[in-house]
């Protein structure tokens, strides 16, 4: 099959692996790391009942917003992998629940980095920087906005073959939720750091905390970047496609795990 752009044009390999295999594994993923975060929810409201109200309906709203996204994969596997299966040219079309799929990842995504954007600011203003918050906010808000239009462009997307219209968005969506997980990340480390005392139980629990967002920070901008090579790399197939389904529960998982 080949597609062309102006001057340029190449051959797309499509196999059953990297289309419905993609898909599939995606699904299955997926669903794992809902069963996950339905474990550190139930944990969440059964240790901290007192914890601040923001939180609290944070984590419902996650929650629920998990389950959707696991149902329109649900839907997508279903929609590719029976009905129809082995028919390459359905692909000429996006079903209606993988465009609703991206709008509900982008608000996820956009929800658990303003938690953290917030918790950078509370740790701020103990030490009366406004800086770093506002580098790691202004971060947040970026990305924000990219993965709003994305979400546009998606919708306003008909077929998996004209993707590469709309690969700068995609592409920047990536790279910026990278970017913006590592700066999150390294500036709660700073904090962390500067809030050491000389009580070693104290500073025992600082480095779990830290620890804690070393990996939230590493898995999320490590997924992300893992999704921006396998398009950058294989555009023509869907593997992206099925690491994009993982990297919403990363980071509900990573939000609860802190």
């Amino acid at each position: 099959m080949e597609r062309s752009m102006g001057i340029l044009s190449f051959t797309m390999t499509v196999t059953v692996g990297n289309t419905w295999g993609s898909i599939y594994l995606g699904v299955v993923f997926a669903a794992i790391f809902f069963g996950i975060t339905s474990v550190q929810s139930y944990n969440y409201y059964l240790r901290y009942p007192q914890d601040w109200r923001v939180y609290k309906i944070s984590v419902g709203a996650l929650w629920i917003l998990d389950i959707v996204h696991l149902a329109l994969s649900t839907h997508i596997g279903y929609h590719y992998l029976i009905i129809d299966f082995g028919n390459l040219l359905a692909f000429t079309t996006v079903v209606w629940s993988q465009k609703a799929q991206i709008t509900v990842h982008v608000l996820i995504i956009m929800i658990v980095q303003s938690l953290y954007a917030l918790r950078v600011w509370k740790l701020g203003a103990g030490y009366n920087e406004r800086l770093v918050p506002l580098v790691v906010t202004l971060s947040v808000l970026a990305v924000s906005v990219v993965g709003i239009i994305l979400s546009v462009l998606a919708w306003r997307n008909k077929s998996f073959l004209t993707i590469y219209q709309i690969s700068w968005a995609i592409d920047t969506s990536f790279a910026m939720s990278t970017a913006s997980d590592i700066a999150i990340a390294v500036a709660m480390i700073y904090y962390l750091l500067k809030s050491r005392t000389s009580f070693a139980s104290t500073n025992s629990k600082l480095a779990s905390l830290i620890q804690y967002s070393i990996g939230a920070g590493v898995a999320t901008s490590a997924c992300s970047l893992s999704a921006l090579i396998a398009y950058l790399v294989m555009p023509d197939n869907l593997i992206f496609l099925a690491i994009e389904f993982s990297l919403t529960k990363l980071y509900v998982n990573s939000l609860l795990a802190m």
